[in-house]
């Protein structure tokens, strides 16, 4: 287990002034500790479309570690992951293992002075959560955790209508997500010790911080929820899906759905005391998404249509914490250690208030 080293703020500011002087495109070199399938298929994109780059890579096999250093033409690669954090060529540090070691790798690289992008759930638990937030407190080192839909063109669109009062006072959301798990690469999504939980963990999350992010980061006073096992026969540790109604004490209510058992599919509905909004498949990286806008006055048919590009929002995501560094502030809107906790602590209980039973 790593233990967090306190490191002076200031040490941080001075390296983030040498990071951007030292390239006039604002571009830092990160280090992926846990470079699988999703590296490959989001961050190796988000990477070539952001103003940073990767410089160094971690795999627990060390000729897979080359091969794909080699394939993508990164400089170097480890099969040690404090290796890789001591690297001086490595200036910020992507966290994209299995949930179970987010903690440890977190507290590596922070002991070693190094800004993290941490994926999401921030942790197993809300207590290693906490242990997480403290390291980050202690050290003041610029923290991010990977919730990538904040930085969608629709999703920042829904968020812009709310904020304008198109909808008038915000009551209730729904929002839904599911996809086959059993097609995924990602087997360890399926080990309660590596993942935590199932669909809750792995898309529930994202959709807490939809609706927190929406409601401008509120925490909700209530929680009801029920999860639903898979078949005896599958052997599955994690739940198969989950639903939970989040009350929130501005009086909005969230009903929230999540699946690994049903075909892909992400819905979202937000209704106002004058409008309300649809958009489906709203998370959909590099696509379309259509954000309708309904009244009473045309029953059925869009008052408003909106057509959003999602564009690459891992690379917005990348620049948007490259930014943060460089300024030493968060913005409005950033998703912070704050987030992290408090999301985990949601799913947490997501999970521990639930009916388990069998189908």
């Amino acid at each position: 287990m790593h233990e967090c080293t306190r490191v002076p703020v200031n040490t941080f500011q001075a390296k983030a002034y040498i990071y951007w002087c030292s390239c006039q495109t604002g571009c830092m070199n990160f280090g992926i500790v846990g470079f699988g399938v999703f590296a490959e298929k989001r961050l190796i994109p988000g990477f070539n479309a952001s103003r940073s780059k990767i410089q160094a890579i971690f795999k627990t096999d060390i000729q897979a570690a080359e091969e794909k250093a080699v394939q993508y033409d990164i400089p170097a690669y480890y099969n040690d992951p404090s290796k890789l954090v001591h690297d001086n060529d490595v200036e910020a540090v992507y966290i994209a293992t299995p949930n179970k070691y987010h903690t440890d790798h977190v507290l590596l690289s922070a002991s070693a002075g190094k800004p993290i992008i941490c994926e999401k759930p921030l942790a197993t638990s809300y207590m290693d959560a906490r242990r997480i937030a403290a390291c980050i407190k202690e050290t003041g080192i610029p923290f991010m955790v990977g919730q990538c839909y904040r930085y969608s063109g629709s999703v920042r669109c829904i968020k812009n209508l709310i904020d304008q009062g198109t909808l008038g006072e915000v009551k209730l959301i729904r929002a839904h997500f599911s996809f086959n798990a059993e097609a995924s690469t990602r087997n360890w999504i399926f080990d309660k010790d590596l993942a935590g939980g199932g669909a809750v963990f792995d898309v529930g999350v994202h959709l807490v911080d939809l609706v927190r992010f929406l409601l401008d980061g509120e925490f909700p006073c209530e929680i009801n929820a029920v999860t639903r096992k898979y078949d005896v026969a599958l052997s599955r540790s994690v739940e198969a899906g989950g639903n939970a109604v989040l009350v929130f004490g501005s009086g909005v209510v969230a009903m929230l759905s999540c699946s690994f058992e049903t075909p892909y599919l992400t819905t979202l509905e937000v209704q106002g005391t004058e409008r309300w909004l649809t958009a489906d498949y709203w998370n959909v990286l590099d696509h379309d998404v259509s954000v309708d806008v309904y009244s009473d006055k045309k029953l059925g048919e869009p008052e408003q249509s909106f057509s959003i590009n999602n564009e690459n929002f891992y690379a917005k995501m990348i620049d948007a914490f490259a930014d943060r560094v460089e300024n030493g502030s968060e913005p409005i809107g950033y998703p912070g250690i704050v987030d992290g906790v408090v999301n985990q602590k949601i799913i947490d209980e997501w999970i521990a208030n639930t009916r388990m039973h069998h189908r």
